[in-house]
């Protein structure tokens, strides 16, 4: 399969694009769109795949072919491409980039922390035994014996 040809986007460029596609997402229409598209798929990371993914990429292929990506996989690549070329050197950018990925991804579930367990019953770190083991060579003559 041949790569069609995709734009090569300037920093302020690429802001603006992620800016666009953020506001699509930000659209009334659009939001009812993931809306329906999050309660049908529920907590389900498969369902979230099957149903939520085709709809965020669609509101962002629309947005992106505006800016002479094609409206496909590669397109959508070439886009995310894009947008790491820059987010270490713009911060809005990786701000943006962060929430599209949001948009996309189901939220993950919080780890409890470590303030939930009950600190008398554990033991810290420095009252551990240290277990030395021997250099590998070591090991090896004790095993020929």
């Amino acid at each position: 399969m041949a790569l069609s040809h995709q734009p090569n986007l300037s920093q302020e460029q690429v802001r603006s694009l992620l800016k666009d596609v953020i506001a699509a997402f930000d659209s009334p229409e659009n939001m009812i769109r993931m809306d329906e598209a999050h309660d049908n798929a529920g907590n389900d990371m498969m369902k979230m795949m099957q149903i939520v993914f085709p709809v965020a990429t669609q509101i962002q292929q629309e947005v992106i072919q505006k800016y002479g990506f094609t409206p496909d996989g590669d397109g959508a690549i070439k886009f995310a491409q894009s947008i790491r070329q820059y987010e270490n050197l713009d911060s809005e950018i990786s701000q943006m980039g962060a929430k599209l990925k949001s948009m996309f991804l189901p939220p993950m579930p919080q780890m409890t922390s470590f303030s939930a367990v009950d600190a008398s019953s554990t033991t810290s770190l420095s009252q551990q035994p240290l277990v030395a083991i021997p250099p590998l060579s070591e090991r090896a003559r004790s095993a020929d014996v």
